[in-house]
């Protein structure tokens, strides 16, 4: 990548040229084959537990028992320290040909108030292929890739200071307008090639501690669930109402630490993207049953 600036080599190589899942020997799929797509971050890739514990591979075999006559491949693209613009951006022009029927991505506080206010939305890729960053590039900006634990002391940074009390505001709107752009890409995408997609907005602990999310869902998804071919799913509600997660009991299901998910917490998330699938999954057999 020649032609990338120093000031975005970094984040260019890491989160969109790195394609770290395992690929499959063929993009083709066996007649009887449902193909899953998982986007994300860390939560995705797994960090803090060993590759079968993570939430793609929970839910594969989740999946695989509910219907047994199909065989399920859950493809694992999460990349720590991504946001769902890089993802839509690597599915669409790397990861595309593996040709999945479903496509679920992440989303949340992280991306919508840390990741988006530096990195901006869809317009950091740049007609010439380069990648240029909202922000200028800091000396912190690999730490903040990097360490959620950074992240954090960030965040706590961005809520107390002047600064992020004058910006928080209009920062948000942004978020929420170019998260919704996002949503109508990706529909556009599904249904040109032919997948449905739904986007998960997964938790922070301070958010199961809390029992509510820091962003207001009801505006992050405007309008988005007309859209065609495409999903939301609180995955909060589905903590607090299924599992009953709350403030006595959320640190059961993450690290006290870095605040990823634990095994524990991986399971909890591999039922509920389970949940958000199952009518899509139902409609996509039945579909395939009239053909």
């Amino acid at each position: 990548p020649g032609g990338i600036p120093q000031s975005s080599r970094n984040i260019f190589e890491k989160l969109f040229l790195a394609v770290t899942f395992n690929p499959l020997d063929s993009t083709e799929k066996d007649s009887n084959e449902l193909r899953i797509m998982t986007l994300g971050d860390s939560f995705t890739e797994g960090d803090g537990v060993s590759f079968d514990s993570c939430y793609p591979t929970l839910l594969q075999g989740i999946l695989q028992k509910r219907y047994p006559d199909v065989k399920v491949v859950v493809l694992n693209a999460g990349k720590c320290g991504s946001d769902p613009w890089f993802e839509f951006k690597k599915f669409q022009d790397r990861l595309l040909k593996y040709k999945p029927d479903l496509v679920v991505y992440t989303n949340g506080t992280n991306d919508l108030f840390f990741d988006h206010p530096i990195y901006g939305g869809m317009e950091r890729f740049k007609k010439d292929s380069t990648v240029q960053s909202k922000i200028p590039n800091h000396w912190w900006m690999p730490i903040f890739e990097m360490s959620y634990v950074f992240r954090l002391i960030a965040r706590l940074w961005y809520d107390e200071s002047y600064i992020g009390l004058a910006t928080r505001i209009q920062d948000k709107k942004i978020a929420y307008k170019d998260s919704q752009m996002l949503s109508a890409a990706f529909s556009k995408l599904g249904l040109e090639n032919g997948f449905k997609c739904v986007q998960i907005f997964r938790v922070e602990d301070w958010e199961a501690r809390d029992g509510e999310y820091k962003f207001d869902y009801s505006e992050v998804i405007a309008n988005t669930d007309r859209l065609p071919s495409f999903y939301n799913f609180n995955m909060l509600q589905y903590y607090k109402d299924s599992l009953k997660i709350n403030k006595q009991n959320f640190q059961e299901y993450f690290w006290r630490i870095d605040h990823h998910h634990n095994a524990k917490g991986y399971k909890a998330m591999s039922e509920a993207v389970a949940v958000a699938l199952n009518p899509l999954i139902v409609q996509h057999l039945m579909g395939k049953r009239k053909l």
